[in-house]
């Protein structure tokens, strides 16, 4: 019962969004501003015990782990904004005796679907991109190869494709 009215008062819960992903743990010195250490857990959880929060690494055997007295942390907050974002969230623990802060973030990179580069739209189904593949000829608009770089990497939508090529099949002789 003590370990949640301590969690509650702490909001611990702002470290939920970090478990299962590649995170960095670093320790601050408030004496010195300086950063004394930093680790890389591969799958970040953490626990709370009676006495102790325990952040660990599930993807290691040996468990990388890292035991902060519930008594020593002063305060928990989200340095980035209130609104949780995985992404660009740094969630700090403030430990009152020993003058440090030990800061959790995600080493992931948020995952950005491609746009049509003719309506804009994301393309959340890759099954329906589409690429230009070719070389234009001499005489093209599109004959450098700088420009040749750039249309074969172009992505558009289905419906796109569709409304420039129209109904594919069968034709009328």
């Amino acid at each position: 019962m003590e370990v949640f009215i301590i969690m509650e008062k702490k909001n611990f819960n702002l470290l939920d969004q970090f478990n299962d992903r590649k995170c960095e743990i670093s320790f601050h010195s408030l004496l010195d501003n300086s950063l004394s250490a930093t680790y890389v857990y591969d799958l970040f959880s953490y626990e709370l015990t009676d006495e102790y929060i325990c952040l660990k690494d599930q993807s290691d055997d040996d468990c990388i782990l890292t035991s902060i007295p519930l008594i020593k942390i002063d305060s928990v907050v989200n340095l980035n904004n209130d609104v949780l974002d995985v992404y660009s969230d740094v969630v700090s623990l403030k430990c009152k005796c020993d003058d440090y802060i030990v800061s959790v973030c995600t080493l992931e990179r948020k995952f950005i679907y491609p746009r049509c580069y003719k309506c804009g739209k994301e393309i959340l189904d890759f099954d329906s991109i589409w690429y230009i593949h070719g070389n234009a000829n001499y005489g093209s608009h599109y004959d450098s190869p700088e420009d040749n770089l750039i249309i074969n990497s172009l992505s558009f939508c289905d419906d796109c494709v569709h409304s420039f090529i129209g109904e594919v099949g069968e034709q009328d002789e």
